[in-house]
C-alpha cells in the first residue's frame, strides 16, 4: 500500500521516518527522512551501497558489508497498525530506502 507511514528503528530509537511508494512483494520501497540517529549508522549503509554502486556481489567484502547492516538489529515500523517487524533487511540508497519483512 502506498503512502503508508513506517519508522526505521534500532533498539527502539527512531533512525529514519518512511513514507512507502511502492510495494514488490517481498520488497516495499519508500522515501526516508533520517533522524539525528542516523548518522551512527549511515557509514555501514553507505559501505554495502557502494558495493551495489559497482554490482559487486557475494565478495567476502560486500557480505562483511551486508552483514555488519544485519547485525544492527533494524526494525520497520508500520505507524498506523503499530505493527513492529523484527530483523528486516534494509537497503538505503541516496534516492530512498528498500526494505524486506
Amino acid at each position: 500500500m502506498t503512502g503508508r507511514r513506517w519508522e526505521l528503528l534500532r533498539d527502539g530509537v527512531v533512525l529514519a521516518h518512511v513514507v512507502q511508494t511502492d510495494s514488490d512483494f517481498p520488497w516495499r520501497s519508500g522515501t526516508m527522512t533520517p533522524t539525528d540517529a542516523f548518522a551512527k549508522v549511515a557509514p555501514q549503509f553507505a559501505a554495502a551501497q557502494a558495493f551495489a554502486d559497482r554490482e559487486e556481489w557475494d565478495t567476502p567484502e560486500s557480505d562483511a558489508a551486508m552483514d555488519a547492516i544485519l547485525d544492527l538489529g533494524l526494525s520497520m515500523r508500520d505507524v498506523e497498525h503499530d505493527d513492529l517487524y523484527a530483523e528486516v533487511l534494509v537497503a538505503v540508497t541516496a534516492t530512498g530506502v528498500s526494505w524486506r519483512c
